[in-house]
């Protein structure tokens, strides 16, 4: 009887480590939220301050695809530089805001799938990273000379700066969002919310949205649009990999 108590006790102890942990109110679960942006607001305060201080360094760096920029409006250059700090305190703040996110996330698996999040954090970050890095050094020069390309001769080309950084962080934020698809596709694939199968089949009208969403997403120009989707089109094909080797390693349900 004790050594039956014992494997019980054992069992039980085993089974609560592969359970979430215990369900929470639905007050903690919006403190420990507010909790989370708070700190996340706090990291991109003090981020932005401190790229601040080297905004001009900053605009040199960001505005490389143009020759020249003009400012318009009296106010302009210092919103410029608010603007080019506040985006470069958000790419700094990024490793945070994962890991905030990812730990909000965390409290609905189980130790098992915890131990995941120290492969989910650091490949987010490195897949945002490589889409911000991936539209500066080739989509927004080719954009930009594409839209420089349609000027008439009796039109001189002055793009002001707010319009400038308005149009690139837009850009480097979308892709970089959008290389995200292949950890979305490889998370959702150890849960079995997603199969090989499934994406197999609908890839025609996945690759069709990809098409629309690259078309909402970038200016309305057919050089934006086509090298946001077919990077979209080859990261589709590498999640699909990626969901064959995760459902294969499933054990069978």
């Amino acid at each position: 009887m004790k050594k039956t108590k014992k494997l019980k006790k054992s069992n039980s102890r085993s089974g609560r480590n592969q359970q979430p942990e215990q369900s929470m109110t639905f007050l903690s679960h919006l403190e420990e939220l507010r909790q989370r942006i708070f700190r996340m607001v706090i990291t991109l305060v003090l981020a932005t301050i401190g790229a601040y201080l080297f905004a001009e360094e900053l605009i040199l760096f960001f505005s490389r695809p143009i020759e020249e920029l003009v400012f318009i409006k009296p106010f302009e250059a210092f919103l410029a530089k608010i603007k080019v700090s506040l985006f470069a305190g958000c790419l700094a703040a990024i490793p945070v805001i994962f890991y905030q996110l990812w730990g909000f996330a965390a409290k609905g698996l189980t130790r098992k799938e915890k131990k995941n999040i120290l492969v989910y954090l650091p490949l987010s970050v490195l897949l945002f990273f490589s889409g911000a890095l991936f539209a500066h050094a080739l989509i927004v020069p080719l954009s930009i000379q594409f839209f420089l390309s349609q000027a008439l001769p009796a039109l001189t080309p002055m793009i002001s700066i707010s319009a400038y950084f308005s149009f690139l962080f837009w850009i480097l934020l979308v892709f970089g969002l959008m290389f995200e698809l292949p950890l979305v596709v490889f998370f959702l694939s150890q849960f079995g919310m997603l199969t090989p199968d499934t994406l197999k089949r609908q890839r025609r009208v996945v690759i069709v949205l990809l098409f629309m969403i690259a078309a909402f997403l970038t200016p309305p120009d057919i050089i934006s649009q086509i090298l946001l989707a077919v990077p979209l089109w080859l990261l589709l094909e590498i999640s699909i990999f990626i969901a064959g080797l995760v459902y294969r390693k499933k054990p069978s349900r």
